[in-house]
């Protein structure tokens, strides 16, 4: 595919026509293109919605969503372990109700972009705001597994992914130069949220029991997610594309396919620590309190990894460098510190650095789905990306717990090594699949093609048909020059000679269309 940039002020009257639409657009033939042969071409000519102050606020509610939905989902161990110690089931069982939560979001989540696109970010975000605070208040009145399953885990989930799914796709939308760090910023609100969630959670329990616990965090967490919802809303690409399909061209290729296994895969152990790191602690003869503040404390190293990680996204280094940085200090953390963790000084070091790599990795995954294949449909994109990772979020943290029950007693160091060591071989794995699509994206001109796309966001793909035109929409804003009605067209010479001037001016990297303004004929005429 090639990329090109068109501005309005390039395309001259004989080249406009009416639309038909209602939209107050207008339908522009490109008769220069004739001889490309098309798929598609999109053209968004006013992009200064982006990196605004108005896109800062949609990253304030993204922050404000992932604060109360994803962080009180990583406090669920402190609710984990209070069950345990009541005797309510083993860890297998137990560990089912957060993970199912976590599938669910993932199960629905290509529905749920298709819902958002269609219908709006909004609308869909309030169904889940009343989905997830029901399932809180369901979950007070549930005294067995499966209660908890269906209440916390389904119906959470769902609501949790319809309020998920849309605040972090818009995000991605409004953003350009500080994509990585407004989506580092935005999912930081779990790591924060996670912290704060856990202490206050064992404080309820403490003082009020389960059933209150729940019953507050419906409370707080629905007056959270009503001020989110405020902030959230679609970038004027995202509003122009509602009822439009995911093209096939951009998941039938190697690029999406690779994304999508090491995603899949680092799912089957990215659940982990935050299940088991308040009961792990109970081998160090730590209690209930300290465990939290440990949870509390990954969190925190989470929060750090997801903003430096948008940083290093936004620098020289780039999404996917990141991304396969983060997977590799998540499969080191876990192979060497978590084993060696005999005493709480290594332990804790442990905790702050396996949260600092694992905090980048979803963070930098929607980065590196932006970066490798654009803006556009991306609700539907990440969710398609997203859905296959229900199978190891639902299995992930049952895994490890039945491996820990066979081994042995839960309070038994020695019972936790073979499952540690499980968690780590499965990042090693997503870390091949990878540096595989690394190495697909070094190989874009040979056996492996992808599309490189441009950092700035008025690109317009072209790709290959058999027709003879190329047809575009733009929005209805006449220019002086164009009402005037001068003639468009230019040699191709000349216009080859204006390219490289602009080039030469602007010092931006991406190819113009053949087609100048009236005015920039009369210059080169001249």
């Amino acid at each position: 595919m090639l990329e090109a940039v068109v501005n309005e002020r390039d395309l001259g009257e004989s080249e406009r026509q009416p639309s038909n639409n209602n939209n107050n657009e207008e339908e522009v033939v490109i008769p220069d293109l004739q001889d490309m042969k098309k798929e598609s071409l999109i053209i968004h000519d006013d992009t200064s919605y982006l990196d605004s102050p108005r896109a800062w606020i949609c990253c304030l509610g993204c922050f404000l969503v992932y604060f109360a939905l994803v962080g009180v989902t990583f406090a669920f161990g402190v609710f984990q372990r209070y069950y345990l110690a009541e005797g309510l089931a083993d860890n297998s069982a137990l560990s089912m109700i957060g993970t199912v939560q976590s599938a669910m979001i993932q199960i629905v989540g290509y529905f749920t972009g298709i819902l958002a696109e269609r219908i709006g970010y909004r609308p869909t975000m309030l169904i889940g705001l009343f989905l997830f605070v029901s399932s809180l208040v369901l979950s007070s009145f549930a005294t067995t597994v499966w209660e908890l399953v269906l209440t916390y885990g389904i119906i959470g989930g769902i609501g949790g992914s319809f309020l998920d799914l849309p605040s972090v796709s818009a995000v991605s939308s409004w953003f350009n130069v500080r994509l990585g760090l407004a989506l580092g910023l935005g999912t930081a609100g779990s790591g924060l949220g996670g912290v704060i969630w856990s202490i206050v959670v064992a404080k309820l329990i403490y003082a009020f029991g389960t059933a209150w616990a729940f019953r507050i965090l419906a409370l707080t967490t629905g007056l959270i997610l009503l001020i989110a919802i405020a902030c959230v809303k679609e970038a004027p690409i995202a509003a122009s594309q509602k009822g439009s399909k995911l093209p096939s061209s951009k998941i039938l290729n190697w690029r999406f396919g690779m994304l999508s296994v090491a995603g899949f895969i680092m799912n089957f152990a990215f659940l982990v620590p935050y299940f088991y790191i308040p009961e792990f602690s109970s081998t160090l003869n730590m209690t209930e309190t300290e465990g939290a503040f440990m949870l509390s404390l990954f969190n925190v190293g989470s929060t750090i990894g997801r903003v430096s990680g948008g940083l290093l996204a936004d620098s020289r280094l780039g999404p996917l460098n990141s991304f396969t940085i983060a997977v590799f200090g998540s499969s080191l953390s876990t192979f060497i510190l978590w084993p060696l963790s005999r005493t709480r000084e290594i332990f804790t070091a442990f905790v702050l650095i396996s949260g600092l790599c694992s905090g980048g990795l979803i963070s930098l995954f929607f980065n590196v789905g932006t970066s490798v294949f654009g803006a556009d449909n991306i609700a539907q994109l990440m969710g398609l990306l997203f859905t296959p990772w229900f199978i190891g979020e639902f299995a992930s943290a049952p895994i490890f717990g039945a491996i820990i029950d066979y081994t042995g007693p839960s309070n038994k160091y020695e019972s936790y090594l073979p499952a540690i060591y499980y968690v780590g071989t499965i990042y090693v794995v997503s870390l091949v699949f990878t540096v595989a699509l690394r190495l697909i994206v070094n190989h874009a001109e040979g056996l492996f093609p992808i599309t490189v796309l441009d950092d700035t966001v008025k690109t317009v793909e072209l790709e290959k048909t058999n027709t003879q035109m190329v047809k575009a929409k733009v929005n209805k804003k006449e220019t002086a020059a164009s009402r005037k009605g001068k003639d468009p067209a230019v040699s191709e010479e000349d216009d080859d000679d204006e390219d490289d001037d602009h080039e030469e001016e602007t010092k931006s990297p991406p190819r113009k269309l053949r087609g100048a303004s009236s005015k920039e004929s009369k210059r080169d005429e001249e």
